[in-house]
């Protein structure tokens, strides 16, 4: 018996359908499973055929509640065998002739997490309904099963149908049709009004199939089982990846050759605004030397500790800190080649760091926070980006490039950068190797761009009997001697400030051509992290004398805030400082001494953050809280 699908335009594509069609349609959206959907109904309403819509999915319903039409609800998270039974019995109490919809396939997907699953259910399900005379509809969501289960749906099905958009417009493209053809069934067809006319131009089935075909062979999701998908995100270090996903690495492989290459972790919650996760999330470089199949198994285990890293105890802490941990987070890669070039064996940027368009660490009260701020280094950027006990990068208010944190030139040579990061491509690893190390081995760097003569310790040297040897300090001083660079950073920042609309916080790198031209390198952006009240906090201008603890003026460190203020430590500034990095820092060793003592004493631990000798504890009662305004 000829049945129609509700468009007069579809069933003279199709010839019309048949009692015992299973119509399958891949679709992108279930708005467009929807289209079709709507039609077919109405007019087996109007033919007098009992319809009936078998309901499972998470999406919004297909059709609309109606007296004439019969609803069966299913549960697919009870089990494959409980769902596919209780389908079966439904078709076999509602006899023959019936005409069926059926949610989307693609649903089932969340509750079996596999396709293998879902081919196997329409395989049991499509005969029985063929043997009985039925029209059943059916959809899949395009990307989401592998060729395996499509096929194996294609194997079983009478009409399967590709719906899909271009450029505006509807298409379908029957690719099967069973026990019925046309010269024109199986090419392409545009929706114009009512009608669908096949594409029967070359020029224009050219143009939509390379556009098809090139959309399918960037997406290597398409041939992933949902299994695979499942587990990419679920498994860390001893994971393996799906041939497809390894054949995607070997082009990235062929595509960059042997320059270096480095993946960087970009997660929803890191590249979200209000959150630092600066260091969080791992990123790792590949010198990406040796054979092809090195040179792959490097790219593989990179992908797998980027990964693992969004399950480390760290951004998890962090997370749990700021009241993320119950937000979703998802992690992508990104690969880029590394910014630099060669130099004998080694592969580095001139100069790195990180900027940000608002500077919250001011220390001079005539800067302006909103010029901005830079932490700068010579070579790969990474020690601008984590803290290092002995080794510092150069701190520069964009507004007053020349002016240091510290005063005189001893603190000039305490706090200098030292070490330089650099990839060693004749070893294959990442390398820090020392300033001292990389003038002795004559490695290219213009030194007199970035750095000044220490010339106290170059004697120094020399009476100790060693060879005369240039001795750099990395003050940078030579660089920011000149306004024109800083002024670049600066506009480069308020660009993406401006662009973002929010201030930013940006790793750069910087090349300098044969020319002295310079060549600024943008390998990430995010929003800046804030804390901030939930609502404006007022002060008084004036505040009598007795009832003010402490006061400052000016600018100060760190940017607004607000918290509850419950112990107020006064740390002795000479003690502090003579502290190492590392014991500066609370939860270091030295704290945790500190905090073990306390307990001996059957005093209640950390109280404060430092050891007792640097200065006295204040606790304060009541509901007091320590207010610092940005002025």
């Amino acid at each position: 018996e000829r049945v129609s699908t509700g468009y007069a335009g579809f069933d003279d594509i199709l010839d019309g359908l048949r009692t015992g069609d299973n119509v399958v349609l891949k679709v992108d959206s279930i708005e467009d499973y929807r289209y079709f959907v709507g039609p077919f109904v109405d007019q087996a309403l109007v033919d007098k055929k009992r319809v009936v819509y078998m309901r499972f999915g998470d999406h919004p319903p297909l059709i609309d509640p109606s007296p004439h039409i019969t609803l069966y609800e299913f549960d697919p998270r009870q089990g494959f065998e409980s769902f596919a039974s209780r389908i079966h019995k439904v078709i076999t109490d509602e006899g023959p002739g019936v005409f069926y919809v059926f949610d989307s396939l693609s649903e089932l997907l969340s509750a079996w997490a596999t396709d293998h699953m879902i081919s196997n259910f329409f395989r049991v399900t499509c005969p029985y309904l063929f043997e009985l005379d039925t029209v059943a509809y059916f959809a899949l969501i395009r990307k989401h099963h592998n060729i395996r289960t499509i096929e194996r749906i294609r194997d079983t099905t009478q009409v399967l149908i590709d719906i899909f958009r271009y450029e505006g417009q509807l298409h379908i493209q029957p690719l099967k049709v069973w026990q019925r053809r046309s010269p024109t069934m199986f090419l392409p067809h545009r929706k114009q009004g009512e009608k669908f006319l096949p594409l029967i131009n070359s020029y224009d089935a050219t143009q939509l199939i390379n556009v098809i075909s090139s959309n399918q062979q960037n997406s290597t999701s398409r041939e992933l089982d949902h299994w695979y998908r499942l587990f990419l995100r679920k498994e860390m270090l001893l994971g393996t990846f799906p041939d497809t996903i390894r054949e995607g690495f070997q082009k990235i492989i062929d595509y960059y050759g042997q320059y270096p290459i480095i993946i960087r972790s970009s997660s929803l919650l890191e590249d979200g605004f209000g959150n630092a996760f600066a260091g969080k999330y791992e990123s790792f470089f590949c010198v990406n030397q040796g054979s092809p199949e090195d040179r792959l198994e490097q790219l593989e285990e990179a992908v797998r500790k980027v990964f693992a890293s969004a399950m480390s105890e760290d951004p998890l802490s962090y997370r749990l800190q700021r009241g993320l941990d119950q937000q979703d987070e998802q992690m992508a890669l990104l690969v880029q080649r590394v910014s630099g070039s060669y130099r004998q064996h080694y592969f580095f940027p001139e100069l790195a760091g990180v900027g940000v368009s608002y500077n919250t660490f001011v220390w001079d009260k005539e800067m302006d926070p909103e010029a901005g701020m830079l932490r700068l280094v010579l070579g790969l950027g990474t020690r601008a980006v984590d803290r290092l006990d002995n080794d510092y990068p150069r701190i520069v208010a964009l507004d007053a490039p020349q002016k240091r944190p510290h005063k005189g030139f001893e603190d000039a040579r305490k706090f200098s950068q030292r070490d330089v990061d650099l990839l060693n491509i004749s070893e294959n690893c990442l390398q820090t190797v020392s300033t001292l190390a990389m003038t002795k081995q004559g490695v290219d760097i213009p030194w007199r761009r970035y750095a000044i003569q220490d010339q106290e310790t170059m004697q120094r040297l020399q009476q100790r009997g060693g060879n005369k040897q240039d001795v750099w300090l990395l003050t940078f001083d030579p660089l920011f001697a000149d306004k024109q660079f800083p002024q670049l950073l600066q506009r480069l920042l308020k660009t993406l400030e401006r662009a973002y609309d929010y201030p930013v916080d940006v790793e750069f790198t910087v090349n300098f051509t044969a020319d002295l031209g310079t060549k600024i390198n943008v390998v990430q952006c995010r929003p800046l992290q804030t804390k901030g009240a939930e609502k404006a906090i007022d002060i008084p201008d004036s505040i009598p004398d007795e009832k003010t603890f402490f006061r400052t003026e000016g600018n100060f460190m760190g940017g607004n805030i607000a918290q509850p203020l419950k112990w107020v430590v006064w740390v002795e500034p000479a003690e502090y400082s003579r502290l190492p990095l590392t014991k500066k820092i609370r939860n270091s060793p030295l704290d945790r001494s500190s905090q073990q003592a306390d307990r001996r004493q059957g005093r209640q631990p950390g109280h404060a953050p430092w050891p007792r000798t640097l200065g006295d504890v204040y606790p304060c009662h009541g509901r007091t809280d320590l207010v610092f305004r940005d002025q």
